[in-house]
């Protein structure tokens, strides 16, 4: 049993099916995070202690947690990525800044 397929089992529930699409995609686009990777590689060797999946399987648990919580969850994100961002003078995108106005 693959590291992964332990949670659906032990929560009694079915293993999901995934779009090809989707998944293939994830599988790309979470190559971002190889440097996790590489620091829970370092740390098992440094410890003598084997992991418990590979560097495949752990990528198919980010793109599969992804598409649990949403089956288009790639298509999406590319979407958003292609939107234009309008930013203010500081070059910052106004809707991820705090505001705080004060009250007379």
């Amino acid at each position: 049993m693959k590291f992964n397929e332990y949670f659906f089992e032990a929560e009694g529930k079915e293993l999901p099916e995934y779009d090809e699409e989707q998944f293939e995609i994830g599988m790309k686009d979470e190559k971002e995070h190889d440097d996790i990777w590489d620091k829970l590689e370092d740390f098992s060797k440094e410890k003598d202690v084997e992991l418990p999946f590979t560097h495949k399987e752990f990528t198919e648990m980010i793109v599969k947690a992804h598409l649990n919580k949403d089956p288009e969850y790639y298509t999406k994100e590319e979407k958003m990525e292609e939107e234009p961002v309008e930013e203010n003078s500081y070059g910052n995108n106004p809707s991820t800044q705090l505001t705080v106005s004060a009250k007379d």
